[in-house]
């Protein structure tokens, strides 16, 4: 578990393309507004170091810098942004959190987040575990379906608590036969990590993550049954596992594993 004290955030910045690194700066400074308006303590020298980028600083005061940081606070969360395992000031800044028995996890964020799920599953322990979800993936926007009730209305409710970004779609009724199907398509098409919860019977939901999985769509996938018990936790195409054991071998130590 981890504790309310400061977190770190570790994510990439150097790219020699300016866009690439304004990008993952600014997603960082997404990540920690989100964090703030939780109420929870937060630091990044991507917070402010844009300040110094015209000054003559170089870039081992930065690495250097960072892992001082890295001993003041209490957690640490990995931003898993595009190069993030092969960045060298991250894997110094693991090292450093391992060795001072800081506790790391690593976290989606930037993602274009899908939410899948079933209808039937509309008790307050559904919704809030639809909002814990969202909150350990930090998705840049939350692309979700039209439905009135159930997952699909949660994260919509999450998307103005968190004050994320939404798209949705709808059915599209002049499509007819296959109106399902497109709609499916289209919020996987507009996504790139997909998050299910699954009462285990509906067959919309299932037919969703089969085709996600034809779509080689990076997920999650939860089942509840419909008195908002969790049954099973089932996780396939999942980037952020592979990702991490991977890294995790270039590291030479073991990366704490995700909270599935």
């Amino acid at each position: 578990m981890f504790s309310k004290g400061m977190i770190y955030i570790a994510a990439p910045y150097w790219s020699h393309d300016e866009a690439i690194r304004s990008g993952r700066r600014q997603l960082v400074i997404e990540y920690s507004m989100m964090q703030t308006s939780l109420g929870i303590l937060n630091y990044s020298p991507l917070l402010y170091s844009d300040k110094y980028k015209n000054k003559k600083v170089t870039e081992n005061y930065w690495l250097t810098h960072g892992l001082k940081m890295v001993k003041a606070c209490d957690e640490m969360t990995v931003l898993m942004l595009p190069g993030w395992k092969d960045s060298q000031g991250i894997k110094g800044e693991i090292r450093e959190a391992e060795k001072l028995g800081i506790p790391v996890r690593c976290v989606a964020a930037g993602k274009r987040l899908s939410v899948c799920g079933s209808r039937s599953l509309d008790s307050e322990y559904v919704r809030q575990f639809v909002y814990g979800k969202i909150k350990e993936l930090c998705p840049s926007v939350i692309v979700t379906h039209g439905e009135p009730t159930g997952v699909c209305e949660f994260a919509r409710d999450a998307s103005k608590e968190f004050g994320i970004p939404l798209k949705l779609h709808h059915l599209q009724k002049h499509k007819q036969s296959g109106m399902f199907e497109h709609r499916s398509k289209a919020v996987f098409n507009d996504s790139n990590f997909c998050l299910y919860v699954h009462d285990g019977i509906s067959q919309g939901c299932s037919n969703e993550k089969i085709m996600g999985d034809k779509m080689n769509m990076p997920n999650r996938y939860y089942h509840i049954d419909a008195g908002g018990r969790e049954q099973a936790k089932i996780s396939t195409q999942v980037d952020d596992i592979e990702t991490m054991k991977s890294f995790s071998l270039d590291l030479d130590f073991e990366l704490p594993s995700l909270d599935f």
